[in-house]
């Protein structure tokens, strides 16, 4: 079973309140349940089930802790560092259009004022198209994508849950046993 950080905190508490019902429970001995043999039976039973599920409890709770003891603080500066990256390329991706237009627009001035005709323009120099529009969308779009998966890998830490980065720029990163 793969151990999440509800799984982990949900252990956690699971284990005391277990811990109180058989507290709770202790006390109800034969004599208390007047000789009813069948329901101190039944309450055996119950102790004995509670008991393994606190077994099961302790191995969710040492499995995390060695997953917080095995994780690198290198991957999560990366993420943090990708995660600016990418930002920075959004913004820069906004304005790229405008951008392509104003050069394609300067380049017309200075070809007009210089007498040059229209049909001599290089031809990387022509105005943005719907093409270019979809494209930068898309690349946007896949860097935002990026963006809520590392994000999402963060929130699991320090449980990670590696598969996250699987797709990112950060999936080179990922420790080997865990792929």
């Amino acid at each position: 079973m793969k151990i999440t950080k509800t799984h982990y905190a949900n252990a956690h508490k699971s284990l005391n309140l277990i811990d109180a019902a058989l507290v709770a429970l202790a006390p109800l001995t034969l004599d208390v349940l007047n000789g009813d043999e069948v329901l101190r039976r039944q309450l055996d039973e119950l102790c004995a089930g509670l008991e393994g599920a606190k077994l099961d409890h302790r191995e969710i709770i040492q499995a995390g802790e060695a997953a917080k003891n095995s994780v690198d603080p290198m991957l999560i500066g990366r993420c943090i560092e990708r995660i600016g990256k990418l930002q920075g390329q959004i913004k820069w991706k906004n304005g790229e259009l405008a951008r392509m237009n104003n050069a394609y627009e300067n380049r017309l001035k200075e070809a007009l004022t210089a007498r040059v005709p229209v049909e001599k323009f290089r031809p990387l120099d022509v105005p943005p198209t719907p093409e270019d529009e979809v494209r930068i969308a898309r690349e946007r779009v896949l860097m935002e994508l990026e963006i809520e998966r590392i994000h999402a890998f963060l929130g699991t830490v320090p449980l990670c849950d590696f598969s996250l980065l699987v797709g990112t720029q950060l999936e080179q990163f990922i420790p080997g046993e865990t792929i």
